[in-house]
């Protein structure tokens, strides 16, 4: 079975945002990225290089009651293409995907919470499906406690 296991930069980004202060009130960004490198494949080991290119929206708020809302939302296309010397003959991937983080803090305090889904879809160039989807919540309490629940990763595919 092929599987394929791809987290977007944004999903990240989004974390390491939260830990920052709010920026202007009703900030609007758009992004148009691509990235490409090295990866590993956590669903079926392979190594090989990943490129993705994307769309990125990111909506930035602080409400009445002093609370920081940050929203990302990516769509894009993804490629990988294992690396030929050790995996000679391994398929590539082509999908589509699209992630989305949300994130909720008070502007003072430590305090607030992520929540990221990520999905992609596509095809092996051996014509198998593949498709994966993540889910991660983590919540940080006044006290500084930090609690992350993670769905796992559901790698769906065929031979």
């Amino acid at each position: 079975m092929r599987k394929l296991a791809f987290i977007p930069l944004g999903a990240l980004l989004g974390t390491l945002l939260f830990a920052l202060p709010a920026g202007a009130s009703g900030a609007t960004q758009t992004f148009d990225v691509t990235n490409s490198g090295p990866y590993l494949d956590q669903c079926s080991g392979l190594t090989g290089t990943l490129t993705d290119t994307y769309h990125q929206v990111v909506l930035e708020s602080v409400n009445a009651a002093g609370i920081y809302h940050l929203n990302i939302s990516q769509n894009g296309t993804v490629n990988f293409v294992p690396d030929p010397t050790l995996f000679p003959g391994a398929p590539s991937f082509t999908g589509t995907f699209h992630g989305s983080e949300v994130i909720n803090s008070p502007v003072v305090g430590v305090k607030g919470s992520v929540t990221n889904l990520t999905t992609v879809n596509g095809f092996w160039s051996d014509g198998s499906h593949g498709a994966f989807q993540m889910i991660f919540h983590l919540t940080v309490n006044a006290n500084g406690t930090v609690t992350v629940e993670f769905s796992g990763l559901n790698c769906i595919g065929s031979d």
